[in-house]
């Protein structure tokens, strides 16, 4: 056989193996995922801030069969300010009889350990983008980044997402300084999450129809994700 025959032999094994690792979330369907948490919210009559960590099966990504959700009783414990957890699934609200007030991401994630196999996918659920003052801070002690390092480093998941509906607007302000806002979503992204994989789904106000984006263009912050008029 003449050299030239074994490289493309050898060339063509090496492509047609199968990948080993699963792509990224797809952002085209974590709408519906991120549609079942709503309603699932909404059943509980959550009116206030929240957060959900998950750990999704292989086969069940985008939805939530895969999951144990929460009775009506222990909803109504969340919305009672109590961190509910099972194997799969973890949901809190944010405690304001606390000074500062504890976020939700915070009360999800410290402490959590999840059921996790490869092939899952771990989901962070928060109702708005993080805070630069302290979840996303890193030197606070209250931040969010080094809780989400601790349970990925635990866990066994091909991949994981950071998603979010609402952009955060400081107490007693409309809006927040869109600079503060890109930071620290860039502050997150140096989590083991990483930018690439956080995701803003909501509804737009230009279009109406509820979708999901990266927030990660070109290296930097995506700008429907800063932006309270997208």
């Amino acid at each position: 056989m003449k050299m030239s025959n074994r490289w493309w032999i050898t060339v063509t094994l090496v492509f047609s193996l199968p990948a080993l690792r699963s792509a990224a979330p797809d952002q085209n369907r974590l709408p519906g995922l991120i549609q079942e948490i709503r309603r699932m919210k909404n059943g509980f009559n959550i009116n206030t801030m929240y957060s959900v960590a998950l750990s999704l099966p292989v086969n069940h990504w985008y939805d939530l069969s895969g999951v144990t959700k929460p009775t009506a009783q222990e909803g109504q414990g969340i919305k009672n300010g109590e961190v509910f957890r099972n194997s799969r699934l973890s949901m809190a609200t944010v405690l304001t009889t606390t000074r500062p007030p504890t976020h939700a991401e915070w009360r999800v994630l410290n402490n959590l350990h999840l059921q996790s196999n490869d092939g899952d996918l771990f989901v962070i659920f928060a109702h708005a983008s993080p805070c630069d003052a302290n979840c996303a801070n890193p030197g606070s002690p209250r931040n969010i980044i080094d809780l989400i390092n601790n349970v990925i480093n635990r866990g066994a998941w091909r991949d994981k997402a950071f998603v979010f509906e609402n952009i955060f607007t400081p107490r007693g302000q409309q809006i927040a300084d869109k600079n503060k806002l890109k930071q620290a979503l860039r502050d997150l992204g140096t989590s083991s999450i990483g930018l690439a994989n956080i995701f803003r789904c909501f509804q737009s106000k230009r279009t109406r129809r509820f979708r999901c984006t990266s927030c990660a263009t070109g290296g930097d912050v995506t700008d429907d994700c800063v932006n309270y008029n997208a």
